[in-house]
């Protein structure tokens, strides 16, 4: 019916469009890079100077020899001494991740509203946005490196997730007062407070 043909002109055809520009773009991009399309510069890096694992299931290769002492310093001391396979390494990791991300993401000024982060569990409206994000951090949770801008595409869905939280932090009432009103009130000014500070600590 029009619905379906409305959602295949304005959605669906466009998503295909972009996708395949993009897809083509990349793929020639590697192409030129590493000669085939198929092939990320990433991966040459890896095999190239890289003796670690990516995933944490998966046992390290020998200690490769490098030209430069940086290298030779970067990967095979600080490297070592990353991650340990181990119920205990994977801790750390896990442990660091989930440190990052807070940093990175939220940090001070946005803890206040995730701390409503179990209502919005129960909330209907962020069911989808929930399995994304779930799916996402799982993912990444199998890898041994990271950094915060690894979670990038996942900013949208983070964001959404706090509005929704800073909503339930509004509704909150405490002996009858709305307490959660003010507190979400709040969080502006924290975060202008924040800002001086998180310029000043940058290098």
């Amino acid at each position: 019916g029009p619905p379906l043909q409305v959602f295949l002109a304005r959605a669906a055809l466009p998503l295909l469009l972009v996708l395949v520009v993009g897809t083509a773009a990349t793929g020639y991009y590697f192409w030129r890079v590493t000669g085939s399309p198929f092939r990320m510069p990433y991966q040459v890096n890896r095999d190239t100077y890289s003796w670690r694992s990516v995933f944490l299931w998966q046992s390290p290769g020998p200690p490769r020899e490098y030209t430069h002492r940086v290298m030779q310093d970067f990967y095979n001391q600080w490297f070592r001494g990353v991650y340990t396979p181990s119920i205990e390494g994977i801790a750390d990791v896990t442990l660091d991740k989930i440190r990052l991300l807070w940093i990175f993401f939220f940090g001070p000024a946005l803890t206040l509203p995730v701390v409503m982060f179990p209502r919005v569990l129960r909330d209907r409206r962020t069911r989808l946005l929930l399995i994304v994000c779930g799916v996402f951090f799982a993912g990444l949770a199998l890898e041994i490196w990271f950094q915060p801008h690894y979670a990038a595409p996942l900013t949208g869905a983070l964001l959404a997730l706090v509005v929704q939280s800073t909503r339930h932090l509004r509704q909150w009432r405490w002996r009858g007062q709305p307490s959660g009103l003010a507190l979400s009130r709040a969080i502006p000014l924290v975060c202008l407070f924040m800002l001086p500070i998180c310029l000043a600590a940058r290098p």
